[in-house]
């Protein structure tokens, strides 16, 4: 917005302004612009008296002229201050145009808080009539959407911590079969209670689980929906502890049944 200040039109017969150089009058009308442009109040620190001149390096002689005494004995348009120096006329031409740009200023953020609010309730009363009928659509659409789920996965994956090995190879035998559900809900004592399961009953058993509880108009969305079938299946008769075989692939660690590396290979070639 373009800024103005006022000045009277006969202030070069002023003999406080006739009484001085070119280079003075420039600084005194340079000074105006600053104090309304930064909203001093007229006042001009010295910091930036440098900036009013085109001959900065004569600034202290050219302000001087304007602080001393006319030859009527009138003081000069300007006064030294602390920290700089204040325009004498100011408030007899500016505080007014001061007040008005205040007011106008508070009557624009009155306005912009007003639309603010009409907008807010608008959309509140939208969401209000429209949300019976887009509900279950919504509904619908955020538990069928597969891309969706994959995007929220792909955004967990980002930020949880990885999961042990056994845990891990479960959950790639589950996306196998489409089976998409987020991981990062789970405490450390479900992921502790999954491995052990794992250990129990095998993959192989957990997947038919989660297989056989799938509702293609319910899938569930995190790996917790699956805890209570798989604590619920039987433990494998004459169940024994045997010596894992090591997996057979070079450089891989994990075993023939718990490989991670294998795992890693198979997500990535899918």
């Amino acid at each position: 917005m373009q800024e103005w200040f006022k000045m009277s039109a006969s202030y070069p017969d002023d003999i406080c302004i006739a009484t001085v150089d070119d280079a003075a009058e420039v600084m005194f009308v340079r000074g105006l612009a600053y104090c309304r442009r930064a909203r001093t109040g007229g006042f001009i620190p010295g910091a930036i008296l440098h900036t009013l001149t085109r001959s900065p390096s004569k600034a202290k002689r050219t302000v001087a002229q304007l602080t001393r005494q006319a030859p009527d004995g009138s003081p000069g348009p300007w006064e030294v201050v602390e920290g700089g120096y204040r325009v004498r006329s100011w408030s007899t031409h500016n505080d007014a145009a001061d007040e008005l740009e205040e007011r106008r200023r508070s009557d624009r953020e009155r306005q912009r808080k007003r639309r603010a609010r009409q907008e807010t309730d608008t959309h509140t009363d939208t969401g209000k009539t429209g949300q019976s009928r887009d509900a279950s659509r919504d509904k619908s659409r955020d538990v069928t959407d597969p891309e969706k789920e994959k995007r929220e996965e792909a955004a967990a994956a980002a930020t949880r911590e990885p999961l042990p090995p056994p845990v891990e190879i479960l959950r790639a035998a589950l996306e196998a079969q489409k089976l998409l559900v987020r991981w990062d809900r789970l405490t450390q004592a479900q992921i502790d209670e999954i491995a052990h399961l794992i250990e129990v009953h095998g993959d192989a058993a957990l997947v038919r689980s989660a297989v056989t509880q799938f509702r293609p108009n319910a899938p569930a969305s995190f790996a917790t929906a699956w805890l209570p079938a798989w604590r619920d299946l039987r433990r494998p008769v004459g169940h024994l502890a045997a010596v894992a075989e090591e997996c057979p692939e070079p450089g891989h660690t994990g075993t023939v049944r718990h490989c991670i590396q294998c795992a890693s290979e198979q997500k990535a070639a899918r």
